[in-house]
């Protein structure tokens, strides 16, 4: 006599058989496996509700930064990887990542890191023009736009480059009295700062010294980066955060913060130096001026 089969409800890998009584996990059965759920999904989908409204994805990227519009909308926003959006820094940052690029200050502080990106985030507004156009039959006024766009957005970029230059310059004419606070924190010990720099101002060696003692001194390796020479270990970091903070002042810069130079015309190596308190006192007198 054979017996009539049933259908038998079988149970995941894992799960114990007989529910939340059973004392011990069963085995996949053989022959059968359970694909993994998917990873790397966008982060923003077609319909899916945003601070901003409704989304119409414009670059599904997963992973990866995702450029949105919203319905009844052509403003570009944009939403950021987690690692992305912890470099954007003061009060547009936003938790959940999302940004609206339409508002100029919070593009700038998007894209703050990367100037060039404007441009990428002006043509995708551009091309979400393009799309809203092209569905009301009005290809000639949308590629004007895209035109129009594309010169805001080299316009944008080299005013916001501009900008940044000017900043870099501010900040080379305290780069002695910041490079001497960096060094005073870790080192209250050390008395004065020398570097020698290439004929480009890149900074080739560094030492904190105390008196006529090296302390620590770091030099510019095959890697491009700044590693011990010598001295003690606990100096390390601020020898280097000194190296990157002097890196591409003018000598003439340093000069008029006080600090001694000697240029050898010969292979065009220059040697700066400064008293850590001298800098120190030397900004602050320019402050109270």
């Amino acid at each position: 006599m054979t017996l009539p089969t049933r259908p038998i409800a079988r149970q995941p890998e894992g799960t114990p058989a007989g529910g939340q009584f059973a004392t011990s996990a069963r085995s996949e059965a053989a022959g059968v496996s359970l694909s993994a759920a998917p990873t790397s999904l966008p982060s923003v989908y077609d319909g899916m509700e945003t601070p901003f409204g409704p989304a119409r994805v414009l670059e599904p990227d997963a992973g990866e930064a995702v450029f949105f519009t919203t319905e009844g909308s052509n403003a570009v926003c944009i939403r950021l990887p987690e690692e992305q959006n912890e470099l954007v820094r003061g009060p547009k940052h936003r938790m959940d990542g999302f940004y609206n690029l339409s508002d100029p200050e919070t593009a700038a502080a998007v894209c703050m890191g990367e100037p060039s990106a404007i441009e990428g985030y002006e043509l995708a507004l551009a091309d979400a023009t393009l799309q809203v156009a092209g569905e009301m039959k009005d290809r000639t006024r949308a590629t004007q736009l895209l035109t129009e766009r594309r010169t805001m957005a080299r316009e944008r970029t080299e005013a916001i480059q501009r900008e940044l230059e000017a900043a870099r310059n501010y900040e080379k004419t305290w780069a002695a009295s910041n490079a001497a606070l960096t060094v005073a924190k870790r080192m209250p010990d050390a008395t004065d700062v020398d570097y020698y720099t290439d004929m480009l101002g890149k900074v080739q060696s560094l030492r904190i010294n105390r008196g006529q003692e090296v302390l620590t001194e770091v030099g510019l390796n095959s890697r491009g980066t700044y590693s011990r020479k010598g001295g003690e270990i606990r100096g390390l970091t601020a020898a280097v955060q000194a190296a990157q903070t002097l890196n591409d002042v003018y000598s003439s810069q340093m000069q008029n913060q006080g600090a001694e130079v000697v240029r050898n015309r010969g292979n065009g190596v220059t040697h700066v130096r400064f008293g850590i308190r001298d800098a120190i006192t030397e900004a602050a007198a320019r402050m109270t001026d």
